[in-house]
């Protein structure tokens, strides 16, 4: 199952998000950012294109949902406008 969704940020800039439940609840759902399209190189990103919005150690099923998600990938999305403008990511980040 997958869900898509528009998140605007704070800078006003639209991206669409795709949300993919692959092997839900057992893994994180896969989070990926369909538009615009972002480079590849770009911090917080697995190698398939996937965002890197929670460690993956940190997820729980039986607490996060699909609002936790949307939530966390409009997070990485600031971030990553501020990452795009200062070259530098804002906030506290886990090494993995």
């Amino acid at each position: 199952m997958t869900a898509k969704a528009a998140l605007q940020t704070t800078a006003g800039n639209i991206f669409i998000v795709s949300v993919s439940f692959s092997n839900y609840p057992s893994q994180m759902p896969d989070v990926w950012i369909s538009k615009p399209s972002l480079p590849i190189n770009g911090p917080h990103r697995y190698t398939n294109g996937r965002i890197c919005y929670i460690h993956p150690q940190k997820w729980n099923p039986g607490f996060h949902d699909l609002t936790f998600v949307l939530g966390r990938a409009a997070k990485w999305l600031n971030k990553y406008e501020v990452w795009q403008k200062t070259g530098r990511w804002p906030g506290t980040q886990v090494q993995h």
